[in-house]
């Protein structure tokens, strides 16, 4: 068929049309060539949402698709219209813009019939749109505008136009508006570029020449009926308001380049970017495009000198001092830092601005490997280099320094000559001497006798505090305050120490070696100096000192000299036969030697080394008075030692005597005194005799009995020679008696010694005396008795005895005798036998008693003679029994039965003595059985006892048959005592015999068993359970059988089976639980059955399910669906006594998002615990059946597993940043589950310091996607705290970093109070500064503050740098408080500086003046005492030194003086005052005595030229006493002065010349010579005719004048 074309009712000029859409294009879209984005950008909702900020939000923008161009209605042959192909695809800014009115063509379906048109908004983004529709749409209308109203399109969808020819045709699809909301259209770049390729990104601190302003548009086909325009700001960003006025874009979108015209030139540029709705003027969407500086600044920084500083800790700066600064300009420099500064200016050349000084580099000595930073002092403005000492280089160093503008524009190289020389710390000893001497203690050693002053002059870069000398020893002497000359240009002090060596007279002698001086720093106290090293100075105030005396000795015609003994002690040494003696001594002097050693019977002689000897006259030697001498000793520096006495020497004593003799026994004993008074004894004795002599001992005799008894000789050998008696000394000892083998007795002892000099002497020297009488007894009692035999026990036994003293001649009597029993229970010791003193024998009876122990009784008898002879050992041995042993007998424990007895007889039997048993048996009578057992054989034993226990079936050897038996015990003793025991009693032991089993019950059969007769039974039971029981026995009663359940005893009724002993019942078990069922029986004779039971459990419970999670959590039902934010773990546990492991069911129902549930088959598991991993819902189904077939309710266990937590972030500027404008944040959340998930942004705002933090704005942030971003801009002056929370249902909460962010354009205020600006007062000063600023807790504080004062001791200004502490600077007003109290010139500066870089500063300078002025002391002293000329030479203002100009008199006597008149001789007060500017008033005065003239002589008895022939008595004195008479000589001799006065007599003639010289005590000085003569001259003759030739003329005018008178007269 022929398809028809309809066309619309379009323009008849296509080509017009189409040139002026090229016109349009043209002038529109290519200036966007270099500000849009790629189309295959994110446009639908959901994409990249990083631009811009929207101003709308309600979507309340609406736009007039326009269709009008594309629509064309086409027929068929039959005249149905048929569907169109137009699409058109319409971008809308999300909830901003919204589609509301549609323009269509005017449509007709023929040449007179419109079509009808309608349309519908009712399509997804996604959906396929039909192309033929039937239900009602919204009409529209033709060649005009329709209103959506209900239907404008808000988000993404699809809008369908349709249209048909009448009202029952279908719709016929005919156009597709494509709907795409956008979340933003800045989806590219957005900023300043100094290209237009936008290559080149600006940031904040570029300086360039012109901008382009660089903003991509996605897509480039804008929403309909926008624009984009631009605004560009200078100086300050744009504020809130001013970016959402429409009248600030004023660029439009090909205006894009910003250039350094008036406008902008030197001035910060903000540049931003809007779209604008055409229709409504109104900004939806603006971006900050960036900002960047607009400079045409071509011309270079310059550079120049400013000042040099230095500093010790690189904090405090203080400038080069000038008193260091040579002729040559060279600064010698002390310290550990130096900092020049240097004055960089950036100066706008003409039409052009200044960019401003970006960075300053520094290289010392052109070593551009290591840059030094130049900081810029926040102050001045200035740049500082600071440069270690150890960079510097020796000699001259240069810096040179370059600078660079922010525009990029270098300096010339500037060159910066440092003329700095770097002073090394040293300190050099120059000399070291004597206090004045000669000599050099830097090379020759010295020798001192007393403490003297050393000299120690030396030069140091150190103000010097101490000099010290230290020996080796560590021995210090100081000079604490050494005198220090001031510093020189180079820095050297030169120094005067002044050290007494040593410093106490009284220490010890010393050689002070190894010295060597330390010199210290004044204040600090370091060491400069410690190893300079001086000789030697040995300091010997020590005398010598005499000590280890010894005496020697040499034998008669012998050379040679051997040491005796030692000299020092106090005991006197003896002299040896035919030997000469001497003392030696040791004489020790510390350092200056011995030189002479003496004593007060001679001097010693110089032996060897420090060896002195003195030789002992034999001839003044004897034995009782000791000879001894007193030596001392001198050394050569004249120190006298102690005076020693010597150890005395005796001469020996050469007589024989006899130095002891005694008589001991065999012990060691001494019984001299007992042999004297007479002795009995049975012991050998010994006499040990010692004799002495000079002479040695030859032979010793005893005499007893009138005769020669033994004689010892001894040889040479055996005498022992004393070393200090030097005598001979010899021990003999005598036997007595000499023979040992019969009795004997020595009468009337005594000895006789002779020596090797033939000396014999008697011992005891007395005739009428002996040693004594000697009875000697050897032999030992005896003893006879009856013995008895050992091995035999007796009842009862007698002793007879016989003791004899001895039997071997001569006898003692017997002295004491008696006897002892052991082991009898009636023991004796010691009994005694009476004696009566004489008797040599004795007899008597003893009666044995009873025996305690098996080893029987003992019997000791003991006799002793005169003599001390002793009975010998005897024992004897006797057994004696009398009790009798004792028999006992038990069965099954008792001794007496009365009841039959059954199972096994328990027989014991005990048989027992005190002593012994001789046999033991017991005898068992009963049915068939007669048998006897032996039971024990003999013993003894103390207390002896044999247990025994038997069965009786054991004790006869067989089974014991039921019936009666007799048991019976017999025993006796090795003394023939007997006892017996005997039982009777009757034995029965058959038992009963019970049943039991189940025989009903309802059970589940998990656990079938049998009954002990076969029949079927189970362990487990739901219902109540029969038990069948019976017993059986021919002595037995129902009381005697007994039914428990769990240990109950429970009530049955028994019933007899027939005719026999045998009875059945049955019980009825009704209790829960495991149950045991028993039964047991006793007969009458006490035989127990053997007891039966039966055992199960009943249980009726279902079991109980309870399900945790995650090992916690414990699930119910009412919790519904859990929220579980890691893997899950469910464990279910079974409470059931009775639980099946094997019948747990288990089903999982688990659904992952966005699928549909899987149900999983029902499990049968031994399983418990399940774990799950996968994020998703779950639901658990479970229950369980028990071993008795109960069974569980259902449990269901539901429950979701979200292991992610919302991740949030914060970007924009740097947190923490302080600025000076506004700033755009931006807000992101990722969350999986985000249609559960929420975000709070909440921002708070501190204005200032001050003020509390304070709610700003909060947010609520919904996610739409699974990453949602949104904006918000902060511009507002003040302190940010952003946080940025987040949370979804499972619990899980997220924070982003805290952001903070601080605006700040204020600047701090400092105030000053206390003082005022060049103040001066007497008072101290309460200093304060208080300064105030918003953002205080990150200003900074810095104080410079020095003073200005008087030096006490030079009076010269000294100037010192102050430390103000104890001020917060960052408290919310800093206070800055101190009290200066001090007197001095004060100079305070304060800067504060903000975080921002706003600063302030202030200074105040103020003096205190409390001291009263300084007179120069040294000035006034030269003029007080006596003077001998007055001259003033000083301007009063150059001796009085003050902080403040002073009025300054001077008075002599009250008078005020003008300094220049001349003062007469005389006593004067001058007084000087001062008084300065603030009232401080001192005055000084002194006395002094002007005398200018000279002593005068008064000399009577001579006069000058006097010449007479007889004697002179002449006296020389002054005519005021209070001069002084110094000298007076005749002749050149001195003549005594005396009282100030001279007397000189002159008798002998000649001529005399007397001189005289005397002072006063102003210093005036006098001398006068007078000569004279005693006798006549030669030339006395010319005198003589001179004389009457003057006589004469003087006659002769006389006589004419007395004429001359008398003629006028007459």
């Amino acid at each position: 068929m022929k398809r028809k074309e309809t066309k619309s009712n379009n323009s008849k000029h296509p080509v017009k049309k189409l040139i002026a859409l090229w016109v349009v294009f043209a002038l529109l879209i290519v200036p966007f060539a270099n500000h849009v984005g790629d189309k295959n950008g994110a446009k639908a909702e959901g994409g990249s949402a990083t631009g811009g900020v929207k101003v709308v939000t309600d979507s309340s923008v609406g736009v007039t698709v326009d269709v009008s161009e594309g629509i064309r209605i086409n027929k068929d042959d039959t005249g149905a219209i048929v569907p169109g192909t137009l699409k058109k695809t319409v971008y809308l800014l999300k909830d901003v813009q919204s589609v509301t009115k549609l323009k269509l063509p005017e449509l007709k379906s023929n040449d007179t019939d419109l079509a009808l048109l309608g349309v519908t908004t009712a399509f997804g983004v996604d959906a396929e749109i039909p192309s033929e529709i039937t239900s009602s749409l919204r009409p529209l209308t033709n060649n005009g505008e329709t209103d959506l109203q209900d239907d404008a399109v808000k988000e993404s969808r699809k809008i369908g136009i349709y249209a048909r020819a009448k009202d029952t045709d279908s719709w016929k699809l005919q156009c597709v508006v494509n709907v795409v909301c956008l979340d933003t259209v800045f989806t590219g770049i957005a900023g300043l570029y100094g290209d237009n390729a936008h290559t080149d990104k600006l940031t904040a601190d570029r300086y360039v020449n012109e901008a382009y302003i660089g903003v991509w548009v996605d897509p480039i086909d804008i929403p309909p009926n926008t624009s984009l325009k631009y605004y560009v700001k200078t100086d300050n960003p744009a504020t809130s308001e001013e970016l959402v006025n429409v009248a600030s874009y004023t660029w439009n979108s090909w205006d894009f380049k910003i250039s350094a015209d008036a406008e902008n030139n030197g001035k910060q540029v903000y540049a931003y970017a809007a779209l604008i709705d055409n229709a409504s003027s109104q900004v939806l969407e603006y971006i900050d495009a960036g900002t960047t500086h607009i400079s045409n600044d071509a011309q270079a920084p310059t550079i120049s000198k400013v000042t040099e500083e230095q500093s010790e800790d690189g904090n405090v700066y203080v400038a080069f001092d000038t008193g260091h600064t040579d002729d040559n300009g060279v600064y010698y420099g002390n310290k550990n830092y130096y900092r020049f500064t240097v004055k960089v200016e950036d100066v706008a050349a003409e039409n052009q601005d200044a960019s401003g000084v970006k960075n300053v580099t520094a290289y010392l000595n052109g070593d551009t490997s290591k840059p030094f930073l130049a900081s810029k002092n926040a102050i001045t403005g200035n740049y500082e280099i600071t440069i270690q000492k150890t960079d510097l280089a020796e000699g001259d160093n240069t810096i040179t320094v370059t600078a660079e503008d922010n525009k990029g524009n270098k300096s010339e190289t500037f060159t910066y000559p440092v003329k700095l020389h770097q002073v090394t710390d040293s300190t050099e000893i120059k000399s070291v001497k004597f206090l004045g001497e000669d000599g050099d203690l830097l090379i020759s050693d010295a020798i001192i006798r007393e403490p003297k002053t050393i000299e120690i002059t030396l030069e140091s870069t150190k103000n010097v505090g101490k000099v010290e000398v230290k020996s080796g020893d560590d021995v210090s002497f100081a000079d604490v305050a050494p005198v220090t000359n001031a510093e020189s240009v180079k820095r050297v002090y030169s120094v005067t120490a002044k050290i007494q060596i040593p410093t106490d007279a009284n220490i010890a002698s010393t050689n002070f070696s190894g010295l060597k001086i330390a010199v210290y720093e004044k204040d600090t106290n370091t060491i400069l100096l410690d190893n300079k090293s001086i000789k030697d100075i040995m300091y010997d105030a020590t005398a010598p000192e005499v000590k280890n005396p010894v005496i020697q000795k040499k034998k008669n015609g012998s050379s040679t000299w051997e040491d005796v003994a030692d000299g020092s002690l106090e005991t006197a040494i003896v002299t040896e036969l035919d030997t000469e003696y001497r003392y030696m001594v040791e004489v020790t002097d510390d350092l200056s030697g011995v030189a002479k050693v003496s004593s007060d019977k001679g001097d010693f002689t110089f032996e060897s080394g420090n060896k002195y000897v003195f030789n002992i006259p034999s001839g003044e030697l004897n034995v009782t008075l000791p000879y001894s001498v007193a030596v001392s000793a001198i050394d050569n520096a004249g120190n006298p030692s102690t005076t020693l006495t010597l150890r005395g020497v005796t001469k020996i004593d050469d007589t024989l005597r006899v130095d002891n003799c005694v008589i001991i026994d065999a012990a060691g004993n001494d019984v001299t005194s007992d042999v004297l008074a007479g002795k009995n004894t049975n012991k050998k004795y010994q006499l040990q005799v010692t004799a002495s002599s000079a002479y040695v001992v030859k032979k010793f005799e005893l005499i007893a009995g009138g005769t020669n008894d033994q004689v010892k000789d001894v040889a040479d050998s055996d005498n022992d020679k004393n070393p200090d008696s030097h005598r001979y000394s010899t021990t003999v000892k005598f036997e007595l008696p000499a023979k040992t083998n019969i009795n004997a007795q020595l009468d009337s002892m005594y000895l006789n010694v002779i020596d090797g000099n033939a000396q014999k002497i008697r011992y005891p020297q007395d005739a009428s005396k002996t040693l004594g009488t000697i009875l000697y007894d050897r032999t030992n009692p005896t003893v006879s008795i009856n013995e008895a035999n050992e091995s035999t026990w007796y009842k009862e036994y007698t002793i007879n005895y016989t003791i004899t003293s001895g039997d071997n001649g001569v006898e003692s009597p017997l002295a004491n005798a008696g006897y002892s029993l052991a082991g009898s229970k009636a023991n004796v010791t010691d009994k005694e036998i009476a004696l009566n003193g004489t008797q040599t024998s004795v007899n008597g009876t003893i009666a044995i008693p009873e025996s305690a122990g098996v080893t029987c009784t003992s019997l000791v008898f003991n006799a002793q003679d005169a003599s001390e002879n002793l009975l010998p050992n005897n024992l004897y041995k006797i057994k004696v029994d009398k009790t009798k042993p004792k028999a006992e007998l038990t069965v099954n424990g008792k001794t007496n039965i009365t009841q039959p007895l059954d199972g096994e007889v328990l027989i014991k039997t005990t048989v027992s003595d005190n002593l012994t048993i001789n046999q033991a048996t017991i005898t068992v009578k009963g049915p068939d059985t007669d048998v006897t057992t032996n039971l024990s054989g003999a013993k003894e034993l103390v207390n002896v006892s044999q247990e025994n226990s038997f069965t009786l079936n054991n004790l006869i050897g067989k089974k014991a048959a039921d019936g009666d038996y007799t048991v019976t015990v017999n025993v006796s003793d090795k003394a023939g005592n007997i006892d017996s025991k005997t039982m009777k009693f009757r034995v029965d032991n058959t038992i009963p015999v019970v049943t039991a089993k189940i025989s009903g019950g309802t059970t589940a059969g998990k656990q079938p068993g049998k009954n002990f007769d076969g029949t079927v039974c189970d362990y487990f039971y739901r219902s109540n359970v029969t038990v069948e029981l019976t017993y059986e026995d021919e002595n037995i009663s129902a009381s005697g059988v007994r039914v428990t359940d769990n240990n109950n005893v429970v009530n049955v009724t028994w019933q007899r089976i027939g005719t026999s002993n045998k009875y059945r019942a049955s019980y009825v078990s009704t209790g829960i639980g495991a149950r045991v069922i028993k039964i047991n029986a006793q007969d009458d004779a006490g035989n127990n059955a053997a007891e039966k039971q039966v055992v199960f459990i009943k249980d009726t419970e279902a079991p109980n399910i309870a399900a945790v999670i995650n090992g916690g959590m414990v699930y119910s039902e009412n919790m519904g669906v859990v929220d579980l934010t890691s893997d899950a773990t469910v464990a279910f546990s079974v409470s059931d006594a009775n639980e099946d492991v094997h019948d747990f069911n288990y089903q999982l129902i688990k659904t992952v998002p966005d699928q549909l549930p899987v149900t999983a088959d029902v499990l049968k598991t031994d399983n418990r615990v399940f774990g799950y991993t996968d994020e998703a819902d779950y639901q658990v189904k479970v229950y369980s059946v028990d071993k008795a077939g109960n069974r569980s309710a259902e449990r269901n266990v539901q429950f979701r597993v979200d292991k992610t937590a919302p991740e949030l972030q914060i970007t924009g500027t740097a947190s923490g940043s302080t600025l000076n404008a506004g700033t755009t944040l931006t807000f992101s959340m990722t969350e999986a589950f985000w249609w559960d998930a929420s975000g709070t942004i909440t921002i708070t705002r501190k204005a200032n310091d001050s003020v509390a933090e304070a709610a700003y704005k909060t947010i609520d942030f919904k996610p739409t996607a699974r990453v949602t971003t949104m904006t918000e801009t902060l511009s507002e002056t003040g302190e940010y705290q952003v946080t940025f929370t987040g949370k979804d249902r499972a619990g899980h909460t997220a924070e982003a970093t805290s952001y903070t962010v601080r605006i700040d354009t204020g600047k701090p205020i400092i105030t000053l109070s206390g003082v005022s600006n060049n103040d001066k007062t007497t008072k101290q000063v309460e200093f304060q500064a208080q300064i105030e600023e918003d953002f205080y807790l990150t200003k900074s504080v810095t104080i410079q503050a020095t003073r200005t004062y008087l030096d006490p001791t030079s009076y010269k200004e000294k100037t010192e740098d102050l430390q103000i502490t104890g001020y917060n600077p960052t408290a919310a007003t800093t206070l800055i408080r101190n009290t200066f109290t001090e007197d001095g010139i004060y100079k305070i500066q304060i800067n504060c500086k903000d975080a921002a870089g706003n600063e302030d500063t202030q200074e105040v300078s103020f003096t205190i003046d409390k001291t009263k002025p300084v007179i120069d002391p040294k000035v006034m002293s030269a003029y007080e005492g006596t003077l001998t000329s007055f001259a003033w030479d000083y301007d009063l203002n150059d001796i009085i030194y003050d902080l403040t100009v002073c009025d300054a008199h001077m008075y002599l006597n009250g008078s005020e003086y003008d300094g220049t008149s001349e003062v007469e001789d005389g006593a004067y007060e001058m007084k000087i005052t001062a008084e300065d500017e603030l009232g401080n008033a001192t005055e000084k005065t002194v006395n002094f005595n002007l005398d200018t003239k000279a002593p005068t002589f008064i000399v009577t008895g001579v006069e000058d030229g006097e010449i007479k022939n007889e004697q002179y008595d002449i006296n020389v004195s002054l005519q005021l006493d209070e001069d002084t008479l110094d000298e007076v000589t005749l002749n050149g001799s001195p003549v005594e002065i005396k009282d100030n006065a001279a007397a000189i007599t002159v008798t002998e003639k000649g001529d005399y010349k007397l001189t005289m010289k005397a002072h006063d005590d102003a210093g005036n000085e006098a001398e006068q010579t007078i000569s004279f003569t005693y006798g006549e001259k030669s030339h006395v003759l010319l005198y003589v005719l001179i004389g009457v030739g003057v006589l004469a003329v003087l006659g002769g005018g006389i006589a004419i004048i007395l004429a001359a008178k008398k003629k006028k007269n007459n």
